[in-house]
């Protein structure tokens, strides 16, 4: 089935999901740095889904 989402929305989510990814994969690398930027989209994005249940 396709995705009922606006394609503006769904090209929003690819991108918040590749900034997660690429800000996680920095991290580990690394092994430091300041979590608290991803902790906070992160927290967005759930409220945001449990919002929607």
């Amino acid at each position: 089935p396709e995705n009922a989402l606006p394609a503006d929305v769904r090209r929003n989510v690819a991108a918040i999901g590749r900034w997660i990814f690429a800000t996680s994969s920095r991290l580990r690398e690394e092994g430091h740095g300041d979590l608290d930027t991803l902790i906070d989209v992160n927290a967005a994005i759930r409220e945001g889904l449990k919002a929607k249940t």
